[in-house]
């Protein structure tokens, strides 16, 4: 088996754990990003430096990739100048409920 098959097999993606509704999200924040990018002007390659990250990270990040860190996001809406983080999220009033059992004990008496 090559090394570069072992390391493939040994990642675990983050679109494959994350619900349909944040893929979109992600994609929406992604398409937003570029649409402000390209309203400026201002190329992958510069705004990468402004950020200080690398071409191929904004260019996921224009992808909704969600394996860039939030905090990458963040420095993006801000360079470009766009509205804080919230205002490209989804507004709901309805908040998930608990997936998973409370651990605690369940004291009947």
């Amino acid at each position: 088996m090559c090394f570069m098959h072992i390391i493939l097999r040994m990642t675990k993606p983050a679109h494959n754990t994350l619900p349909e509704p944040v893929l979109a999200d992600l994609e929406d924040l992604g398409r937003s990003l570029r649409a402000a990018r390209a309203r400026r002007e201002e190329t992958q390659a510069s705004l990468a430096t402004r950020v200080r990250v690398s071409r191929n990270t904004v260019r996921a990040a224009e992808r909704g990739d969600p394996g860039v860190s939030a905090g990458v996001y963040a420095a993006l809406v801000w360079a470009l100048g766009l509205p804080g983080l919230a205002q490209h999220m989804p507004q709901s009033d309805s908040v998930p409920e608990r997936v998973r059992a409370s651990k605690r004990p369940i004291d009947d008496f």
